[in-house]
């Protein structure tokens, strides 16, 4: 008894204690400074180039700068210490033991730096990791904690770029007829903005050391008291001794970055003649980077600020020197956020999404002091080329997203210059993507322990070799507590983030910008009750890992491949919520299963007792919601096909990872064939200006409910999945075109009856806005009725109206230029009836029938773009089964010609349908 109240009064007394303060990894007891000669045998500090290996047992703590290391194992313990500006270079970092970079309780504040350098026949090399690599070994720990800063948010005011006519507008070149030589363009502008001369001299030609000498002459002859800029267009040439004298002119202006310059590398300076102090240049160094750089600088004199910018690509012929004069208040623009961003600081870089079809106006900008912002504003150091959208509209959120790209705690990888290969596929990937994709990895093994936090990763990433990638966590099995949280993953070389063979991981608040290949992947189709929550990922390029990262167009057998996604979910059974997939060249996200468990999945699943043959298509998808999708190239989201695992089907071949034919997807209860069929739902997702259509799905019992579609050419498209299941839209909008215009577009009619006239002389319009596919002629509709069964239920259509907009030019073309419109039509492209049985009910409509020409539905035609008239194009029809549609209760909507209609079908002519009471079958 007098026991029991011993520890009663025990436990009282601690629970008036404080909360005890966490011990950060530094103050951890029994540590020893790395820069300390009796921390190491025999006495002597670690030199360049040492292989250094902490031995089991002993505590490090990482205290002062160090030299380059050639290889660094940890098998004790190595805490970064809370030290500013250490910068770890090394060829690999294996753990066996425990690294630590702060701690969840303690993050680290200060600035750190880990740069993996080497090639791909570098003699450093382990097994399981390879080359270039972070990895964390079975029984490891790896804690790496940055300082915590909101990571992305949404604009809630809509930025506009300075343009003629708008507030702080004074020149831009972009209005001007200047040509596009090759080599260096120069503007000259008088003190108040006005133009003194203009040049270009094509330094990359066969005449180069010409138009270098006849540049340093105009240099000499420019009087002083000019501003001065100089810009490269694609490039100046390869670095050469002819060019001595005119770097010598150069460097005379300010510019001093100019002897570094190598092809493709864009490059600017800006400069008062005469007065090479406030001189700015500005080099971005290609380091391997595929496709377009660029680089700006500015300077400001008075109320104006002068402008120039370097854009060059190594892949095609979107270069572009852009010399402008902008008054500062529109030179600085403040942007507005949904959150509070007072965690992001002067220096600190963002990256403003697209809110238009083409992802690649994403915009990259630094933060700059600001005396007048609140905690949810910052301002940047230049104004924008594109409009980004930052207002809900109709209904549908079109906030455009802004990334945080910079953190404290930065792991980088050295990409060369110029691309090598020492084998045939080494070689092939210099061919194929110009440039050095051989950039390191993070690699977490079965055993480990591992939580990555506020960390930068940049230039990482592999595509000599699979299993090689940013963030990877590879056949750990379940990791609960474990997590990649606040991470930025930037120009990687091959995919974002990597849930391999691994369960119950979390994956949240990261921002991917810029990589090959799919970009959070779940690599083997068996990873299950993953949390994939809040990531940005813009910028998912085709890599060459898999059939599905590649291009059709690279693939042999073009069925295999290209169903490229920002997030590729393969396996129902995970969480998918509030991410935002704004921008791929493929899909945003994609939910594709395969029948088995791919790779060493399968025999890790028979393993655990955790196999059973084509179980993906009868599993629930656990949860899909507040997904935000746009601005991808194909579909927004694609719910179809399966990821083969080296099987046969209709007497074809597919090899492992090979797309392979329809996903025959029927959710069921239990999750087998016998089960009873249940609903997967994906809620309130938010889909706009995806380039080919929103949403694609295949009808095994799928429904959408409580979300958003908006500009794009087609919304939803359903196929026939099994014979029991459907697809249902409900409780949804539909908005065709948003108050978010885009970008302007000059449309060139190409007709046939204009193909023997060069693109100059050829009809045009100019509109003040962006299409699907840049064709103003095709249809825009909400819903397409395809195979189904489809059924559409108290859904809202708005904003779906047909205009004509130049009739001037139709006795030139022999038509009537029209942008087409409709809520409701068929798939333009039909092989198969659709199921009499599709339907609608309970729909409403924000625009009246037959008003302004615009319907609430039309069937196409053979003159209607991209509308072909196949077997299954003439036979669809859909039910009416309220009258909210036709204002005929439960009729049917059917083509309007003798085998489906009757003599009590009433024809709709704008409609090209008829309506008549019978049922239909098929």
């Amino acid at each position: 008894m007098k026991q029991a109240r011993w520890m009663l009064v025990s436990a009282l007394v601690l629970g008036f204690l404080p909360p005890s303060t966490p011990v950060c990894p530094w103050e951890m007891a029994g540590l020893e400074n790395w820069s300390n000669v009796n921390t190491w045998l025999p006495g002597q500090i670690p030199a360049t180039n040492a292989s250094v290996v902490i031995p089991a047992g002993k505590k490090v703590v990482l205290d002062a700068q160090i030299p380059r290391l050639l290889t660094l194992t940890v098998n004790g313990t190595l805490v970064w210490g809370n030290v500013d500006g250490i910068r770890l270079e090394t060829s690999y970092i294996l753990v066996n033991g425990e690294f630590h970079i702060g701690s969840e309780d303690c993050h680290f504040e200060k600035t750190a730096d880990i740069f993996l350098y080497g090639k791909s026949n570098a003699p450093e090399e382990v097994s399981h990791f390879k080359r270039k690599f972070i990895g964390a070994a079975s029984g490891s720990k790896l804690e790496i904690h940055g300082k915590q800063k909101q990571s992305w948010t949404k604009l809630v005011e809509t930025v506009e770029p300075v343009r003629v006519g708008s507030c702080g507008y004074v020149y831009d070149s972009r209005d001007e007829n200047l040509g596009t030589k090759l080599g260096l363009h120069i503007h000259v502008w008088n003190f108040d903005g006005t133009v003194y001369d203009t040049h270009q001299y094509n330094t990359a030609g066969t005449s180069g050391q010409k138009k270098a000498n006849n540049m340093v002459n105009y240099i000499a002859g420019t009087p002083a008291g000019k501003i001065i800029a100089i810009a490269v267009y694609r490039t100046m040439g390869v670095p050469s001794p002819i060019f001595d004298e005119l770097y010598t002119s150069i460097e005379g202006l300010g510019g001093w970055k100019i002897r570094d310059v190598e092809e493709f590398e864009p490059y600017v300076l800006i400069a008062e003649t005469g007065n090479a102090s406030n001189a700015m240049d500005n080099l971005n160094k290609r380091y391997g980077v595929a496709g377009g750089l660029d680089t700006s600088a500015d300077l400001r004199i008075g109320d104006l600020v002068f402008k120039v910018t370097s854009i060059s690509y190594n892949t095609n012929y979107f270069d572009e020197t852009i010399f402008r004069v902008v008054h500062k208040v529109g030179a600085f623009p403040k942007l507005s956020f949904l959150h509070n961003v007072s965690s992001w600081q002067k220096g600190d870089e963002i990256v403003v999404a697209s809110t238009d079809f083409d992802w690649r106006q994403a915009e990259i900008r630094t933060i700059v002091e600001c005396t007048d912002c609140a905690d949810n504003q910052v301002r940047v150091d230049g104004d924008f080329r594109y409009t980004h959208f930052g207002k809900v509209t109709y209904g549908v959120d079109e906030r455009g997203e802004v990334g945080l790209l910079s953190r404290n705690i930065r792991i980088e990888g050295e990409l060369q210059a110029e691309c090598y290969n020492f084998t045939s596929e080494e070689g092939y990937l210099c061919d194929r993507f110009k440039r050095d994709t051989f950039g390191g990895h993070t690699k977490i093994l079965k055993g480990a322990f591992a939580r990555i936090e506020g960390a930068q990763f940049r230039y990482i990433g592999n595509q000599h070799e699979i299993a090689q990638y940013p963030l990877h966590f590879h056949m750990c099995d379940g990791v609960p507590g474990q997590y990649i949280r606040n991470n930025v993953i930037r120009d990687s070389s091959s995919r974002c983030i990597t849930i391999h063979g691994t369960d119950y991981l979390e994956v949240s608040n990261n921002v991917c910008l810029n990589h090959l290949g799919h970009g959070i992947f779940l690599e083997d189709g068996a990873e299950q009750n993953n949390t994939i929550h809040r990531n940005l990922v813009i910028g998912t390029q085709h890599g060459n890992l898999l059939y599905t990262d590649r291009d059709q167009d690279w693939c042999e057998v073009r069925e295999y491949c290209n169903l490229l996604a920002s997030i590729w979910v393969s396996h129902p059974n995970n969480i998918v919520t509030e991410n935002v997939a704004a921008g791929s060249d493929g899909y945003g996200i994609t939910l594709t299963f395969s029948d088995r468990p791919l790779g060493l999945s399968l025999q890790r699943q028979i393993d655990r007792g955790l196999y059973q043959d084509m179980s993906t298509r009868y599993i629930k998808v656990k949860e899909f919601s507040k997904n935000v999708i746009h601005s991808n190239k194909k579909d927004g989201l694609w719910f179809d096909s399966r990821i083969s695992y080296g099987q046969t089907e209709d007497g074809m071949f597919f090899p492992q990872n090979a797309k392979i034919g329809l996903n025959y997807y029927s959710p069921r209860e239990p999750p087998n064939a016998e089960g009873q069929l249940v609903e997967t739902l994906l809620k309130e997702l938010t889909l706009y200006k995806n380039d080919e259509r929103n949403s694609w799905l295949r009808c095994g019992n799928v429904a959408i409910v409580n979300s958003s579609f908006a500009d794009s050419r087609i919304s939803y498209l359903a196929a026939h999945s099994t014979a029991e299941t459907s697809c249902d839209v409900r409780h949804s909008i539909f908005i065709g075109q948003t108050a978010n215009k885009g970008e302007p577009l000059t449309y060139i009619f190409n007709d046939p009856q204009f193909e023997h006239l060069p693109k100059s002389e050829r009809p045009r319009h100019h509109f003040d806005q962006s299409f699907a596919e840049d064709r103003p002629d095709f249809m825009i509709n909400g819903v397409s009725f395809y195979q189904g069964p489809v059924y559409i239920d108290n859904c809202y259509f708005d904003q779906f109206y047909n205009w004509f907009y130049n009739d001037s030019l139709t006795s030139t073309l022999g038509y009537r230029p029209q942008r087409p419109a409709t809520a409701i039509t068929f798939h333009p492209s039909n092989y198969y009836p659709t199921a009499p049985s599709c339907g609608v009910k309970n729909v409403k409509f924000g625009f009246c029938d037959g008003v302004n020409n615009s319907f609430r539905m039309m069937n196409g035609n053979a003159s209607t773009p991209q509308w072909i008239i196949y077997d299954g194009t003439g036979n669809t029809n859909i039910r009416d089964y309220d009258g909210t549609l036709t204002g005929l209760n439960d009729v049917q909507i059917v083509q309007d010609r003798p085998f489906f209609t009757e003599p009590g079908c009433l024809s709709k002519l704008d409609w090209g349908l008829a309506l008549c009471r019978r049922n239909y079958f098929q």
